[in-house]
């Protein structure tokens, strides 16, 4: 019995660096990131690190939830650098995971 591939018809890969990607990221977000950081995005520096900030946010707004030892460890690294977080208004947010290419 054959395996039916469930591939869609249009298909895009894009090989880039990681700070490209991270650039591409926040693309729906430019405006309001120049506006909180009071910058234009491209007078900003993108560092590739190989831990996630994210994870000090999440372990924030997730609080209850179990984390492991050594991500504990990395977010209070995390914790030490970053002053202040805030999330997009949700109307970016929601248009951003709508819109099409």
């Amino acid at each position: 019995m054959p395996i039916a591939l469930n591939i869609p018809d249009k298909l895009q890969i894009r090989l880039t660096s990681s700070v490209e990607s991270i650039l591409a990221s926040l693309e729906p977000y430019e405006k309001w990131i120049e506006q909180m950081l009071e910058a234009p995005l491209s007078e900003t520096l993108t560092l590739e690190v190989d831990r996630n900030p994210a994870d000090a946010v999440a372990e924030e707004l997730l609080q209850g939830l179990p984390i492991v030892s050594a991500t504990k460890a990395r977010n209070s690294n995390w914790r030490a650098l970053i002053e202040e977080w805030e999330l997009p208004p949700m109307e970016n947010a929601s248009a951003a995971s709508t819109s099409t290419p």
